[in-house]
């Protein structure tokens, strides 16, 4: 009998020396889930990333809850023990919330998660929130659209965004591009990502986004005629709402045939590629070409400079990265290849 208690104490032992407790154990993750005009509510995640499991002692049925500027919350907490169990190398969530007395003032505060325990320790890493009043309509900011770029089959335009209002202007939106540019009323070449997202201004900021248009005719030896064009901005999200001026720009007769500005043919295959595809580019002479890659937010995300052409087939790799070698996400992406004094756009469809 005495051997059977003395091993099972040795195993009470051993089980009370592979647990551990404590704070400061634990990594701490904060989220916001939901603002009202008295309330926040929020997932803290808490994460043991130690070999043996964690567990700790509460004084309260409660063991979580946010802070609003300093500002605890206006709850009763039942003074009831809890216990906290979380397993080696796992993570628990729990539901955090604040109730203030007084509606939120219009603003950004600051929610912080602590914990009641001790001298109720924050824990995590604390997030703003915006209460109160808020804008949402296109006239409420102020837009401006500038020329950047215009080639044979291509025009990029600078948007910048302004909110000159003392609150936040927020709206959401489900496709991607948000802006997009016509040409003349057409939309050119580019297509509509579902993309849920939120576009946001903070009271006096400014942004902005570059934009492109594109047209594509077989083997793009005709671009834009010959002409002046009108340019109008537009956002997405809200169909049929121009934003910004008018702009024009005028494409002037050339002495130069199209066989003379010989505009190279260029294919990408596989497409839609995933991890890897080649750019032909089909020369009819020596030449140097350089290909620009934007998201459809009108974003240049690299470039392949100083490409060597020599006539006929001219084969390169792409990796489909950014310009930190990063892999880019899926979506639909522009390829601009310039190649002496012209420019080709054509699309790329990356799926991961």
């Amino acid at each position: 009998m005495k051997y059977l208690l003395l091993a099972l104490f040795i195993l009470f032992s051993f089980t009370l020396q592979a647990q551990i407790t404590g704070l400061e154990n634990l990594a701490y993750q904060f989220e916001i889930t939901d603002v009202g005009s008295q309330s926040v509510e929020g997932i803290l995640t808490l994460t043991n990333y130690h070999d043996q499991d964690w567990s700790m002692q509460f004084p309260y049925a409660t063991f979580a809850d946010i802070r609003v500027d300093g500002a605890y919350s206006s709850m009763f907490y039942l003074p009831v023990f809890s216990i906290l169990n979380i397993s080696a190398h796992q993570s628990y969530q729990y539901p955090v919330s604040h109730y203030s007395e007084t509606i939120y003032s219009t603003g950004y505060h600051t929610a912080q998660a602590y914990m009641l325990f001790g001298n109720n320790p924050p824990v995590g890493n604390s997030t703003q929130f915006w209460a109160g009043t808020h804008l949402e309509e296109i006239s409420d900011l102020t837009w401006s659209l500038a020329l950047s770029e215009v080639n044979v089959n291509t025009v990029s335009c600078l948007l910048t965004i302004s909110n000159p209002n003392p609150y936040l202007w927020t709206r959401d939106f489900t496709f991607h591009p948000l802006f997009m540019l016509n040409v003349d009323d057409s939309p050119g070449i580019f297509m509509y990502m579902e993309y849920p997202d939120v576009f946001s201004l903070d009271p006096g900021e400014t942004v902005t986004h570059t934009v492109v248009h594109g047209i594509s005719t077989p083997e793009d030896t005709i671009g834009y005629a010959v002409g002046t064009h009108t340019v109008q901005a537009y956002a997405c999200f809200q169909p049929g709402s121009m934003v910004g001026n008018q702009l024009q720009f005028t494409v002037l007769p050339s002495s130069v045939s199209d066989e003379q500005l010989a505009i190279p043919r260029c294919e990408i295959y596989p497409n839609p590629l995933k991890d890897y595809a080649k750019l032909i580019i089909h020369s009819p002479k020596n030449a140097t070409a350089r290909i620009s890659v934007y998201n459809l937010k009108g974003q240049k995300v690299n470039t392949m400079a100083d490409l060597r052409l020599v006539p006929g087939e001219n084969s390169f790799d792409w990796q489909a990265t950014d310009s930190k070698g990063n892999r880019l996400s899926s979506g639909l992406y522009m390829l601009r290849i310039e190649y002496d004094g012209t420019s080709k756009l054509i699309r790329a469809m990356v799926l991961r």
